[in-house]
């Protein structure tokens, strides 16, 4: 990790930068997949507890509970005991950037800072984590031949799949943007980073 996004997290400093509305991507260790929402309640902090593995209407189930601010980062509610936080991904700055006597351009240095801590590759690795669940609940079979899976990487799978999804079975592409929008909450830094101390990481 990013000597700097340590530094952050040793020191709990990145507790400072939490912002509502967030969610967290969780795994117990049972394997079993929970987002927790974050929201500014009038006096409180309203958390859910989005159930992955359970099938909904369209959303899945939740448990919602109130949490005073400051037992954000101790409740519970929002540290869920046995379980682990998806690793943050961070941007890669490859060499080319940034060569010898070359430095890297300033809008290409504005654009590693500005996503420094929430990469698009974070972002992108929270779409996939929750795919997994989405196709077990809704789709309940495989989306390609069984070939695709044995051979290709599987981001690549998942992006055939989506491909597949969208193209062919339009009403559950519909509920798996609707997964997206509600249970994935962006934040100008990674809700993982934020509670990644709370969660002894």
């Amino acid at each position: 990790m990013n000597l700097a996004i340590e530094y952050l997290i040793r020191t709990r400093v990145i507790e400072n930068f939490l912002s509502f509305p967030c969610s967290l991507c969780v795994e117990n260790c049972l394997g079993s997949k929970t987002v927790v929402g974050l929201e500014r309640g009038d006096e409180d902090v309203v958390v859910t507890h989005w159930h992955l593995d359970q099938k909904g209407e369209r959303l899945p189930p939740s448990s919602t509970y109130q949490v005073d601010p400051k037992d954000t980062f101790t409740s519970d509610k929002v540290v869920l005991p046995n379980s682990i936080l998806l690793p943050y991904t961070e941007n890669e700055i490859r060499s080319a950037y940034n060569k010898y006597g070359h430095p890297m351009s300033r809008r290409v240095h504005d654009m590693f800072v500005n996503y420094f801590l929430n990469s698009a590759e974070h972002i992108h690795s929270r779409e996939q984590w929750l795919w997994s669940p989405f196709v077990q609940v809704h789709v309940g079979e495989k989306l390609l031949n069984e070939l695709y899976y044995a051979i290709a990487p599987p981001s690549h799978c998942i992006q055939l799949e989506q491909e597949v999804l969208k193209e062919q079975h339009q009403e559950k592409w519909m509920i798996w943007c609707s997964w997206k929008r509600k249970l994935l909450k962006d934040a100008s830094v990674a809700a993982e980073l934020v509670f990644s101390a709370a969660y002894g990481g």
